[in-house]
């Protein structure tokens, strides 16, 4: 059996965290996912940086194999979605279009400023394909937490509650969450073909994600 070149996949998923062919400019939209697979099987290597606050960069920059967790940690999070509208309690029904992105082509990067002044305004103005994807909120999730996030910048209430409202009357997720207050999933035809078992679970994993540790008495 031919010997398991560890090394030269590290370099690979390494390289492939800063560059790829042009060949990929297509997956552009899902450039968050790329990402997760390179951290992900870079994480089964044992080639992340371990969780300490002094060791953010694994290998040395310039070199093959270079991860830096800080950098990937703020570029993740610079794609949540600033979702439309927020309830009084900020949970149940309170808003559509939280969650994460697949990249920056969709939209622009979000600020602290934007994840604190979220309004009515604000999103009326925003990109009409900039919404969050419920497969970019669970990539995004998982990557954060490998990358050794506490996943405390994350407003858990705003994603559980765009998560309530995605789902269908046959139990089903769609995966694009509206810019738009005035939707009803049960009838949106053009999303029929767009919710598959994926989508239930990844809604199923983010849920379990966001309230596995939650000491809140929240449903």
């Amino acid at each position: 059996m031919k010997k398991f070149e560890r090394l030269r996949h590290i370099r690979y998923f390494s390289h492939s965290l800063r560059t790829l062919p042009k060949q990929y400019s297509a997956a552009d939209t899902n450039r968050l996912s790329l990402v997760h697979f390179c951290v992900q099987s870079l994480d089964i290597l044992g080639c992340l940086p371990v969780d300490t606050d002094d060791e953010l960069i694994c290998g040395t920059a310039g070199e093959d194999v270079y991860v830096n967790r800080g950098e990937i940690v703020e570029w993740i999070y610079g794609l949540g979605t600033v979702p439309t509208v927020r309830s009084a309690d900020g949970y149940v029904g309170g808003c559509v279009g939280g969650g994460f992105k697949g990249s920056n082509y969709l939209g622009p990067i979000m600020s602290n400023d934007d994840a604190d002044n979220n309004n009515d305004d604000q999103s009326s103005s925003r990109h009409p394909y900039d919404h969050s994807h419920i497969a970019m909120t669970y990539v995004a999730l998982c990557t954060l937490q490998s990358l050794g996030d506490d996943l405390s910048r994350i407003d858990k209430h705003t994603i559980l509650s765009t998560l309530q409202g995605l789902q269908k009357q046959n139990g089903s997720f769609v995966a694009l969450s509206p810019t738009s207050t005035e939707y009803d999933v049960a009838d949106e035809v053009e999303a029929e073909d767009d919710c598959d078992l994926r989508f239930m679970y990844a809604a199923i994993a983010v849920w379990y994600i966001l309230t596995s540790n939650d000491d809140d008495d929240d449903d």
